[in-house]
């Protein structure tokens, strides 16, 4: 479970979609633009448009993220909220 203060950088990036890589505890990393969250049979999820993918498809794509799975997300642009945000720690 992640906690409310981390979770409050999920909401600024969704809030003024900030495009964030996020990299993952299996270290896949998944790039796009933070617009929503949503819950889904007891999981969190944040939700991303995925920019490549929709290039090549010419249309939308949403990327679903189980929230528990992210290590670390990293704003890919300047902005006065965060540049990184470390949701798992090192051990």
């Amino acid at each position: 479970m992640v906690s409310c203060q981390l979770y409050d950088y999920i909401e600024i990036a969704c809030l003024y979609r900030i495009p964030v890589d996020l990299t993952l505890a299996n270290d896949a990393l998944v790039e796009g633009i933070a617009v929503d969250t949503c819950i889904e049979s007891g999981a969190e999820f944040m939700v991303l448009d995925h920019l490549e993918l929709a290039e090549a498809l010419d249309e939308p794509q949403r990327l679903k993220v189980d929230i528990s799975t992210i290590k670390v997300m990293a704003a890919r642009v300047k902005n006065p909220h965060f540049d990184q945000v470390n949701f798992i720690e090192e051990t």
